[in-house]
């Protein structure tokens, strides 16, 4: 009897440390995957020819073009976060299928192993380590789901990217052409969107002028990195199923 009492009593404290490091690596920021990326069923070439763009809408008009083709995609994102007043720097592994599901793994840096999936409603969350076997639901509002720039991760895709583009213009914002820049091999056309009033916040996008494709997005504050994110190993239209954006 007293050596059962001892084995229930270790296996909650053990229950109880790891929900308190779960806990505190979700204070810290957010997660992200390991995954072998398949062969894209899509040329990443977009089909529909186009001119070659002159004004920074003309990029914005391209880039919405491809963004109404793809239906799901999977890629690798180097990306630079301020999280909490310190600069993070990650590999992710993301996949997402529409109308909104997002999957997220840290597959190195900061919190590696950590991975989050939104399925449209709920969050979950899975640790790295010893705990990944725990698995937690989190309120989709919350504030330690964030990035530097104050955006939930499953807000990161490229239709988010590009929606909020086009808002900050309605708003009354700017949309500019930066010079051209090279990612990877891969000659980009670069827009620069900025916020109107006080907050001094500009998102630069960088679009493949080959497959129309978002392949960088840098968000700033007044000069200060927010977010920095660059896009690779990229598969457009895989056949993911719905259970990969939800934990059990």
């Amino acid at each position: 009897m007293r050596r059962r009492i001892f084995w229930i009593s270790g296996t909650a404290l053990a229950l109880f440390a790891g929900l308190f490091v779960l806990d505190r690596w979700l204070r810290e920021s957010p997660i992200q995957e390991t995954v072998q990326i398949p062969a894209s069923t899509t040329p990443l070439n977009s089909s529909e020819p186009s001119k070659e763009p002159v004004t920074a809408q003309d990029v914005l008009d391209i880039a919405l073009r491809r963004w109404k083709e793809i239906e799901s995609y999977q890629c690798t994102v180097t990306s630079t976060n301020l999280l909490h007043s310190k600069i993070h720097e990650s590999v992710l592994s993301i996949k997402f299928k529409r109308p909104h599901q997002y999957r997220h793994l840290i597959v190195d840096g900061h919190n590696q192993g950590v991975l989050l999936t939104y399925n449209g409603q709920t969050v979950h969350a899975r640790p790295g380590g010893l705990l990944r076997m725990m698995v937690v639901q989190i309120d989709p509002g919350d504030e330690r789901l964030v990035d530097g720039r104050g955006r939930p991760f499953y807000e990161s895709d490229w239709g988010s990217e590009l929606d909020r583009c086009v808002k900050a213009i309605e708003e009354g914002g700017t949309l500019t052409r930066s010079p051209d820049e090279i990612i990877n091999d891969d000659p980009c056309w670069v827009i620069k969107s900025s916020l109107p009033g006080p907050v001094d916040e500009v998102c630069e996008l960088s679009i493949s002028q080959k497959s129309h494709l978002v392949k960088r997005v840098l968000n700033t504050r007044k000069g200060d990195v927010l977010r920095d994110a660059i896009y690779s190993n990229i598969a457009l239209n895989a056949a993911f199923s719905d259970s990969e954006f939800i934990l059990k």
